[in-house]
């Protein structure tokens, strides 16, 4: 599927407009003291702050290409304008809803599906995908980093054992990330039961037959997406 070219509308101007409404209301609902905080700013270093900002435009601009190179790979034409915009609001997300990424991805998964109808699956095997590789970079980086610290001894008692922690349940959870890619019949069953324990808290009001379907294609369509990574 060939994907819409991004224009600039009105509409683009409304992700920047909720985050400043969302900051106000922040500043509002916890009592922040906006004046203490320019006052602060003033004796700061603004090119550090400067440069800073720029470093997240670039870190950003980095993910996003993981993520477009991810998508074409699977046929998913999206344009990386419209990727950039996509992690922009998945971010944005992710810090309204903080859980681990997991509402700024899926927001990702809803927004491209809406532009290209059935790549659900596709979508989500790439995010999936850039998981597993930023989670293993992290757990080789912990372990190098904490490796090289031991042999200088600057890392010792508590952040030692904050730092193995971390790694082993980052490994953890790459390990159990990497059955559920692996193991098709374990996502079908955990779609299922999510599904059906729905239907048994609405106590049958809710008519889940039609997305039961979809959410088993879209389930399959992910394994065979990720079977396109490995190359089988």
């Amino acid at each position: 599927m060939v994907s819409m070219k991004f224009k600039f509308t009105r509409k683009t101007l409304l992700l920047p407009l909720v985050g400043i409404i969302a900051f106000l209301l922040y500043i509002y609902i916890f009592g922040v003291d906006i004046f203490e905080i320019i006052e602060t700013l003033k004796g700061v270093n603004p090119y550090l702050y400067l440069l800073a900002a720029v470093l997240v435009v670039f870190d950003t601009f980095f993910f996003t290409v993981s993520w477009y190179l991810l998508l074409r790979f699977l046929s998913v034409k999206l344009s990386l304008a419209k990727s950039f915009l996509f992690v922009w609001f998945g971010t944005f997300m992710d810090i309204l809803i903080p859980a681990e990424s997991i509402s700024g991805e899926i927001s990702k998964i809803y927004l491209v599906t809406r532009e290209q109808n059935g790549t659900t699956g596709k979508v989500t095997a790439s995010l999936v995908a850039q998981r597993l590789i930023g989670m293993s970079i992290n757990v080789v980086s912990l372990v190098l980093g904490a490796s090289l610290l031991l042999m200088e001894k600057q890392l010792s008692g508590l952040m030692l054992n904050l730092t193995l922690t971390l790694a082993a349940l980052t490994f953890v959870f790459l390990i159990l990330l990497l059955l559920l890619c692996v193991k098709e019949n374990w996502t079908l069953r955990i779609v299922d039961k999510i599904i059906r324990f729905a239907e048994w808290i609405s106590r049958g009001r809710w008519k889940l037959a039609r997305i039961r379907t979809d959410a088993m294609k879209a389930a399959k369509a992910f394994h065979n997406a990720i079977r396109e990574f490995g190359g089988s």
